[in-house]
């Protein structure tokens, strides 16, 4: 039977980088729009793979891929990458995704982008003058 520990934020950093866990959840949030963002983080050599999984032959992939002109080609070596990843070796599970809402009228407001990590910086947010009316 799996018991599930909980532990300080300190420790469990400590246990997940020396890889002392079972089953352990972890998050990641990419920092930019591209696959690659989370297929590089589990490459064997990647300091910040702390799941003890390697594969050359997923490593491979995505070497050949990032260094591809060709997009369709690239997202091909992609895919099959990460097939090995969540299909056919599955050292993580992916459960969900984060997911933000934001609201706002764009006749109103200006300064707001939709991103990858839903950051909008206060200071380039502002107020629209209102428009008059036609």
């Amino acid at each position: 039977m799996l018991a599930c520990v909980p532990v300080e934020f300190k420790v469990w950093l400590r246990l997940q980088s020396a890889l002392d866990y079972d089953l352990i959840r972890s998050s990641w949030v990419g920092d930019y729009n591209d696959p690659n963002t989370f297929l590089d983080l589990f490459m064997g050599a990647n300091p910040n793979n702390r799941t003890g999984w390697k594969s050359a032959a997923y490593d491979g992939l995505v070497r050949r891929a990032n260094s591809m002109a060709d997009l369709k080609e690239r997202a091909r070596l992609l895919h099959d990458a990460e097939k090995i990843l969540v299909h056919d070796d599955a050292p993580v599970i992916p459960l969900f995704i984060y997911n933000g809402y934001n609201f706002w009228d764009p006749r109103k407001i200006a300064g707001i982008y939709l991103n990858i990590r839903d950051e909008h910086p206060v200071h380039a947010i502002r107020r629209l003058a209102p428009r008059a009316n036609r």
